[in-house]
């Protein structure tokens, strides 16, 4: 769907200033809602797992 991605940024972004922070949570996992959310955001948190990292070979 095209412009799917920014269903969420635009609306965000008219109403931004009005507040200090708003917070978008999204499943672990990269779906629409999530590139939605990352696309409105301006800073994100990521979780990071080692156990997984260390099976993916990130660290050795």
């Amino acid at each position: 769907m095209a412009g799917a991605p920014y269903r969420l940024a635009e609306p965000l972004h008219q109403i931004a200033n009005n507040y200090a922070a708003i917070v978008i949570d999204t499943r672990p996992s990269f779906s629409l809602m999530t590139e939605m959310g990352l696309l409105a955001a301006t800073d994100a948190v990521c979780r990071w797992n080692r156990v997984i990292s260390k099976r993916l070979g990130c660290f050795q």
